[in-house]
Formats: C-alpha cells, sequence, structure tokens
C-alpha cells in the first residue's frame, strides 16, 4: 500500500521515452510525487485494486505494444479502455488523463470513465515528445498539486493557511491583493505564472523552480535556501532581500541567464 500523504500518479504508458519525459517533468516541479508506470492494462488494473484510494492522478495511453513472454510468446497487453471499463464501477477519486493518439479509443475511454462521474481531460500526443512539456504537463501539475488552473492571492493565502504547501502550475494573478510580508515559508510555486508583490514576505525555502515570476517584487524578502532555478526573472526587483543559500541556476533575466553561484544584484 502507499502512504496516504504521498503524492501518486499512476500512468498507463509503454514507450520509454515518454516516460522518462513525463517522470522529468512532474520531477523538476513536484519532486515529492511519485509516478509509477504500467506497461501492461492488465497489470494497472491489478495493482488498482488495493491501490486506487491513493492515487492522485492517472493518465492512460491506449494502444500497448505486446509484451514479451516464455518460449518466444508475445504477451496481450490489454489496453486503455480495458483500464476505463475496470474504474467505471469504482468511486472516482481522482482525474483521468486520456493521453492517447488513438481518437476513436479515447472517445469510448472518456465516455465510459465520464458516465460513471470520473473527472476526464484529453491530451494529445504529437510524433515528438514536447507535446509532453507543454501539454501534459500543463494538465498534469494542477491536478497533482490539488489546484485549480488559477488562484488569487486571497486564495493561496487562504489555503497555505490550512496546510497546503504546493501551488505549482498555475497562474496567480495580485490585482489589488498583495502577498507584502506574508508567511509562505516551503510553499512550491513551480511551473506557475505569477504577477505579485513578495516584498518583505517570509519565503525560506520556497521553490519558484521554472516558474514566470516577470515583473514580481521580492524587495526585502526572505528568501533563504529558496529555488529559482530556471525561473524567469524579467523586471523583476530584489533589492534588501535575505538570499543566503538561495539558487538562481539557470534563471534568467532578458538575455543574461545566471550561473550556480550568481544571484539577483538588482
Amino acid at each position: 500500500m502507499i502512504a496516504s500523504q504521498q503524492q501518486v500518479v499512476a500512468i498507463l504508458e509503454d514507450n520509454a521515452e515518454r516516460q522518462q519525459a513525463m517522470r522529468s517533468a512532474i520531477a523538476n516541479a513536484l519532486p515529492d510525487a511519485t509516478c509509477i508506470f504500467f506497461k501492461s492494462a492488465h497489470a494497472i488494473i491489478e495493482w488498482l485494486k488495493t491501490n486506487l484510494d491513493s492515487v492522485s492522478l492517472m493518465s492512460l495511453d491506449h494502444d500497448l505494444e505486446f509484451l514479451p513472454g516464455s518460449e518466444g510468446l508475445l504477451i496481450d497487453p490489454g489496453d486503455g479502455r480495458d483500464v476505463a471499463q475496470s474504474l467505471a464501477p469504482r468511486k472516482p477519486c481522482c482525474t483521468v488523463i486520456v493521453h492517447t493518439s488513438n481518437s476513436m479509443a479515447a472517445s469510448s475511454m472518456m465516455f465510459t470513465l465520464q458516465d460513471a462521474g470520473w473527472q476526464v481531460e484529453r491530451v494529445l500526443p504529437r510524433s515528438d515528445l514536447a507535446w509532453i512539456d507543454w501539454g501534459w504537463k500543463a494538465t498534469v501539475l494542477p491536478l497533482v498539486a490539488g489546484n485549480p488552473s488559477h488562484l488569487t492571492i486571497d486564495e493561496v493565502l487562504s489555503r497555505y493557511a490550512n496546510g497546503q504547501r504546493l501551488f505549482c502550475g498555475i497562474d496567480i494573478d495580485g490585482g489589488q491583493q498583495s502577498f507584502h510580508g506574508a508567511m509562505l515559508d516551503d510553499a512550491n510555486f513551480g511551473e506557475s505564472f505569477i504577477f505579485a508583490d513578495f516584498s518583505g514576505a517570509s519565503l525560506k525555502r520556497a521553490s519558484f523552480r521554472r516558474a514566470n515570476v516577470k515583473t514580481c517584487d521580492f524587495r526585502n524578502a526572505d528568501l533563504r535556501e529558496a529555488d529559482f532555478s530556471e525561473a524567469a526573472l524579467c523586471s523583476t526587483q530584489f533589492a534588501g532581500a535575505t538570499m543566503t543559500n538561495a539558487k538562481f541556476q539557470g534563471a534568467y533575466c532578458h538575455s543574461y541567464t545566471l550561473g550556480a553561484d550568481e544571484q539577483p544584484d538588482w
């Protein structure tokens, strides 16, 4: 059994390159999440018999390659429709992404699941792996983090006060609201698009990895051990911020990219 507090993404996908790209996409923003891959419908169906309640998200392909068996025989792995049919009589507990390029099978899987009350999202693969980074990941991260695609600052602060720390892959537009002076230690805003005032906020160990924080104000904020790796920092302000052991490697401001030991001096 999986620990109840662990974020688990169960994925039916038999292509090794896709598996690696999916694993990296989640690990970069949600390092504590666990991806469990299955190459056959039979395997994931069996696993879900005892682990369904622990799953935060499922992503299902349809067409699967035959698997090698004994004495040179091939084993039929089943397909995504088998998984959808096995889930239909069970209580919905998470969102299911259908990521097959087989349009007829995708429609069948989605109808089966939606008719049974499951929340379903569709992501259409392309011939290369780019769709995983810009399509699949953008769908996955808010769902794994338990966030809608957009949150106001007041909603973030309310969720933080209730114990939530994951705010990945969402849009946060400050508008007339502000994070000024807020307590946001250990918050994870990885992969998010943020327009906000963080001046004077406590952001110790917070993550903005690969986030777009252009124009955000971090003046006088406590950024000790914060992670801004590969973030977009154009027109940000960091004057007076405490940045002891903060990471900025690969973050960029306009045409300049920060190195491993560099921090913003603006």
